[in-house]
């Protein structure tokens, strides 16, 4: 059955709230891959894939998850859950799941493939320096990865996140609004940067390709081509009326 099917027997069977008789409802709703796709105890309207697309790829400006490390899509999820990631969306969706939700669905998550995204924008060369550029705990390149392709579970990587995505979570760090990080790294990593700055460097991290050189994709226009899945349209409202944060 395609996917898009899929979609629609979850739908029409509402699997997010009813019981259906044989199997049991955790037969549905214990795969990381269903929880995605129905929203699991968190409900319908809260189903993962409506803002992190049917692949992980991420829409809107919401952050791709395929492929990240699934320790670290697990902690993100018991963060939100308990407060120490602030985000009152994801928040009452990670509240929903129990632990072994959680669980199965950055499991899911990170067993996919990293689904492409073309950074079609422009990058400036101080994006370059900044991401080069020293700091008390040292440079975005020294974690992250030259290339953007991340450390593990504790690191994650930057390469084909949305920029947007990048740039708001930066300026939270700076802002002391985001701080489920430990010792308050990131905060000491940026301090003193400005929105021009935060834009900048974020851009040029979307920019990388995990796994190369650290080189930035190919100017062309074949090579920055968008991708259709990307921003085509917003995601659907989610019942807590905001836009998530991976």
């Amino acid at each position: 059955m395609g996917r898009i099917s899929w979609i629609a027997v979850l739908a029409a069977a509402g699997l997010g709230a009813c019981h259906i008789g044989e199997p049991s409802p955790d037969a549905f709703s214990r795969t990381g891959q269903l929880i995605a796709l129905s929203g699991g105890e968190a409900g319908a309207g809260n189903a993962c894939f409506t803002c992190h697309g049917l692949e992980g790829e991420g829409l809107g400006g919401a952050p791709r998850l395929a492929g990240l490390s699934p320790g670290y899509l697990l902690k993100q999820l018991q963060d939100y859950a308990d407060g120490r990631r602030a985000d009152p969306t994801m928040h009452a969706i990670a509240a929903k799941l129990s632990m072994e939700d959680r669980r199965a669905v950055a499991d899911w998550y990170g067993s996919l493939e990293p689904a492409g995204f073309s950074f079609a924008g422009d990058t400036v060369p101080e994006g370059r320096d900044l991401y080069h550029r020293p700091s008390p705990v040292g440079s975005c390149a020294q974690c992250h990865g030259p290339g953007g392709e991340g450390r593990g579970a504790a690191i994650p990587p930057l390469a084909g996140q949305p920029p947007e995505y990048l740039a708001r979570q930066l300026r939270l760090w700076r802002d002391g609004k985001r701080q489920n990080d430990p010792d308050h790294v990131m905060l000491r990593a940026i301090a003193g940067l400005d929105d021009d700055q935060i834009e900048a460097v974020a851009r040029h991290a979307a920019s990388l390709v995990a796994g190369g050189a650290g080189s930035e994709r190919a100017p062309s226009p074949q090579g920055n081509r968008p991708d259709s899945r990307n921003g085509a349209s917003a995601p659907p409202p989610h019942e807590g009326g905001s836009s998530p944060a991976g």
